[in-house]
Parts: structure tokens; sequence; C-alpha cells
């Protein structure tokens, strides 16, 4: 589930590897709701992560 979803991931932007921000981007998309709201409790959003994973 997240390791395929992983895997896309890496494939879709040209990677032959999965690295820490495809992951971290998998769990998001399979947890969906739940990850936002475990996010929030602590103070930040989704945007913002996946802002300063590009940073």
């Amino acid at each position: 589930a997240i390791s395929e979803l992983a895997v896309r991931q890496a494939r879709k932007r040209g990677a032959s590897t999965v690295g820490t921000g495809d992951v971290l981007l998998a769990a998001m998309r399979f947890y969906g709701p739940e990850f936002d709201r475990v996010l929030a409790a602590h103070g930040t959003d989704r945007d913002e992560v996946i802002s300063r994973l590009a940073a």
C-alpha cells in the first residue's frame, strides 16, 4: 500500500530509487484526512510540510 504508492511517486519524478520524500507523500495520500489531523495537532499542515521538503 504505502510502499507501492512511494514507488509510483518515485517513478513519476523519474527516479530509480525511492526517497524519504516519496514515502512521506505516499503516507499522506494513504492516510488522507487522518494524516492532516495529526499535522494540525502539531501546528502544521500538508502544504507547510511539502514546502519544507522541497527546500
